[in-house]
């Protein structure tokens, strides 16, 4: 078996993937009945991965434009939970098409 060495871009994919599970993280322990009531105003794009497994199914888009300023939603064909590290081109592609259009 050969390790190979991390490429710069899934890197940076899973930096951002650690800094999103924090967010995640400090909203859910904010309670439910806190998170109605909280909206991040920040621009926010979310990648819909194909293979994410949750047992309450994929998350609708109208859930989520209630708690973000969703400006991108994107249906990603492959990849799942550790989607940085399965697809890291699509979820790079992705990542820079929210950018490109923030300038």
């Amino acid at each position: 078996m050969t390790i190979r060495p991390v490429e710069p871009a899934q890197q940076t994919a899973a930096r951002i993937a650690g800094a999103l599970y924090l967010v995640i993280l400090v909203i859910a322990t904010c309670g439910w009945s806190n998170a109605r009531r909280l909206r991040l105003r920040v621009p926010a794009a979310i990648a819909n991965f194909d293979h994410q497994f949750a047992f309450e199914g994929a998350p609708p888009r109208e859930f989520a434009e209630r708690l973000y300023d969703v400006q991108r939603w994107t249906e990603v064909p492959r990849g799942g939970h550790f989607a940085p590290i399965e697809e890291p081109e699509l979820d790079a592609r992705d990542i820079s098409a929210f950018f490109a259009g923030r300038s």
